[in-house]
């Protein structure tokens, strides 16, 4: 391949602009590269192909003095002015997104402003067909035999030039137009930005006129240094990628609150629409003058100064002939350096709030009273949201609690299956009467009780509300589960003295075999089988004492951790691995929730023949509660046990453990199922419902 026709030697003052062209696209693309730790900034993708086509202009202005030959030179100049041609549209793109209006980024605007760039590029890259670029295309020579394109400007150059200036000088108008609006910081932030950007195009202009210092040298690279040093230390002094202006002055006079700033000196510097507008004050006449005018002639203001610190104070303001009450408060604002360089005063009108409250009180009292007269408990809810709004001395009593502990708490918590506020929510919203509704509820200290729920629809203060009574059941609901637990256990002892009986006739019948029968091997194996017929008595007996404690005492909340490692301690697992994994999760369970765990390992011991591990473990239901999970790896239950297996009097012992386990559990409704695989373990399952289920924060 033959070598590219560089150009031999450069003049000191032509390598001096290439060195600067250099150094301005790498300190450019430095910039690019920080810009891009803000991703998060809107303004930083634009920014970044605004940096980058400028550092390719750089470059590319460079490299052609490193050519001499003249297809190379044209070829070089037209990949720069494709370069050139993307610039401006990505200069009003920034600034429009720094200014705040984004639209501009939507595809529709972006392909409109692409359009012309990208017919420029296709035009100058087939000139030689057309002329409508440039008429000519050449070369002459310009320093110490360096060549420079030389042109004739075509027909569409012109649309370029509009169309490209244009969009610079919008750039630059609504930049300026914001800087004007702005004050203090706001201000020299914003010129700090045009000093920067504006030189490289004003010397692109003055090269498209053939003013430049060197003839066809576009001296706009060069300056890309100046603009990089510029926006570096607008980068590190004013932060522009940590805020990014919305139209600060439309944002400050369009917010309806009054507010006021001050400078370290204690005069005001600015002051927005609403407040001159609430305090009737000509900014003029405030503007310039120390705060402590305005604290003599409006108090309400004085009282923000004395005592805004808090950010909550209420002040009232009587001037005009209204009242009008506001939340005031005052707050520095830091420069840069971090240091104080004023003070914030605001004020919030809570004039409707603070009415709306007083009125609230005055109705509040007079529903109060009335509930209060009413012997039976009675709450008024929000439909809204279901909060508690009212609650007489009856309820309070009922639900054990302070009325701050009730009043705008949800009703919803004092329920303890979610589904009935469902229910009573759908019957009331078909205009159902909604009479003794039957629910389990929970009182401010976590105890249970039933009751009888009544509501009718109400409107107080036009607003929609319920008017909720509350019937205490609990010694109802309990005498009717003392009577269905006589009738368990008059059935329970039935079958229990049937099973006994059984068991002395099958005694006795041994009894006499063992008379009989001289062989002393035979006797063995009758007193083998007597003995076991006495063990199995006395489990039916044990069995007999567990089960009519069940629901003896309420259920209570209780650690499955720590039920389930005094189980644990009573057994003998030598050689056998206890696994577990629950955490601090607690259940709310009937007393006897030990001998539920301790069944389970009993069973793995006795009948698991092969035991080497035993786990237990938690999981979450799909939000239907809670799962805790018993394994072991032992010969599991064979599929025909397992339908029966919470049968009472089924098993290869009494037939009474897994029965009883299930009835311990169903006190507060936790379900049981196995389902191991048979030879390779057992696998139980404890489904506990949503609202039997904690865990407390350690």
């Amino acid at each position: 391949m033959a070598p590219l026709p560089l150009s031999p030697s450069f003049p000191a003052d032509i390598l001096v602009l290439m060195v600067l062209m250099i150094i301005s696209g790498i300190i450019l693309l430095a910039i690019a590269f920080y810009a891009l730790r803000y991703k998060q900034n809107p303004v930083t993708r634009p920014f970044v192909i605004l940096l980058v086509l400028c550092a390719a202009w750089a470059f590319l202005e460079s490299a052609i003095f490193f050519f001499s030959d003249p297809d190379s030179i044209i070829s070089m100049d037209a990949l720069e002015y494709s370069c050139f041609f993307f610039i401006p549209p990505a200069l009003l793109v920034t600034i429009m997104v720094y200014l705040g209006m984004t639209w501009i980024t939507r595809p529709k605007y972006v392909a409109l402003l692409l359009a012309v760039p990208i017919i420029s590029t296709s035009l100058l890259l087939s000139n030689d067909y057309h002329h409508l670029f440039f008429t000519e295309y050449g070369l002459r020579e310009a320093l110490n035999g360096l060549f420079f394109a030389n042109v004739t400007i075509g027909p569409y150059f012109y649309v370029h030039f509009v169309f490209s200036n244009s969009l610079i000088g919008i750039s630059f108008l609504l930049l300026g137009m914001h800087a004007w609006s702005n004050p203090g910081i706001f201000r020299k932030r914003d010129l700090l930005i045009i000093a920067g950007l504006a030189p490289p195009f004003v010397g692109e202009i003055l090269t498209t006129f053939g003013s430049a210092p060197t003839p066809g040298v576009s001296w706009a690279p060069v300056l890309f240094m100046y603009m990089g040093v510029v926006l570096l230390y607008a980068i590190y002094r004013y932060q522009i990628f940590d805020i990014v202006p919305m139209a600060r002055g439309l944002v400050w006079d369009s917010t309806p609150d009054p507010f006021f700033v001050t400078d370290i000196h204690g005069t005001v510097v600015d002051m927005n629409f609403a407040a001159a507008s609430s305090f009737r004050l000509d900014p003029s006449a405030v503007i310039g003058h120390p705060v402590e005018n305005l604290a003599a002639s409006i108090p309400v203001i004085g009282h923000a100064l004395t005592y805004g610190s808090s950010l909550n104070t209420v002040v009232l303001d009587e001037s005009g002939g209204k009242k009008t009450y506001y939340e005031a408060g005052t707050l520095p604002i830091g420069n840069d350096k971090g240091k104080q360089a004023g003070m914030l005063v605001f004020f919030r009108d809570i004039t409707s709030h603070k009415l709306l409250e007083q009125a609230m009180e005055q109705s509040e009292a007079r529903y109060r009273k009335l509930l209060d007269s009413a012997p039976f408990p009675i709450v008024i809810v929000r439909r809204s949201d279901g909060s508690i709004m009212l609650l007489n001395d009856a309820m309070e009593s009922l639900l054990k609690g302070e009325r701050s502990e009730v009043i705008s708490h949800p009703a919803s918590q004092f329920f303890l299956d979610p589904s009935d506020i469902t229910k009573m929510t759908d019957m009331l919203s078909t205009g159902t009467k909604l009479t003794d509704f039957e629910s389990a509820m929970m009182n401010v200290k976590g105890e249970t009780f039933w009751a009888y729920v009544s509501a009718m629809p109400v409107t107080l203060d036009d607003e929609p509300m319920l008017i909720v009574a509350v019937h205490d059941i609990s010694d109802r609901k309990m005498a009717e589960e003392l009577r269905t637990a006589q009738q368990k256990l008059n059935l329970l002892y039935g079958i229990t003295r049937h099973d006994l009986l059984n068991k002395f006739m099958v005694f006795g019948g041994y009894l006499e075999l063992l008379r009989r029968t001289e062989d002393r091997k035979a006797r063995d194996e009758i007193i083998g089988k007597l003995e076991k017929n006495a063990r199995d008595a006395q489990e039916l007996m044990r069995f007999t004492h567990d089960y009519e404690r069940i629901g003896i005492s309420a259920p209570t909340w209780q650690s499955v951790q720590a039920v389930f490692q005094r189980a644990v301690g009573q057994l003998d697992l030598t050689g056998i691995e206890v696994k577990t994994d629950v955490g601090s999760v607690e259940i709310l369970a009937d007393a006897l929730l030990e001998k539920v765990f301790y069944n389970l390992l009993e069973n793995s011991i006795r009948h698991g023949e092969t035991v080497t591990c035993i786990s237990l473990r938690k999981e979450e239901d799909a939000g239907k509660g809670l799962r805790i999970i018993y394994e072991d790896n032992g010969s599991g239950i064979t599929a025909e046990d397992k339908a029966r297996l919470f049968h009472q009097g089924v098993g290869k012992n009494t037939g009474q453990g897994m029965f009883l386990s299930k009835e311990i559990l169903q006190i507060t409704m936790i379900t049981i199922m196995e389902d191991g695989v048979p030879g390779k373990g057992v696998r139980f399952k404890l489904s506990v419902p949503s609202i039997y289920h904690r865990s407390p924060a350690a």
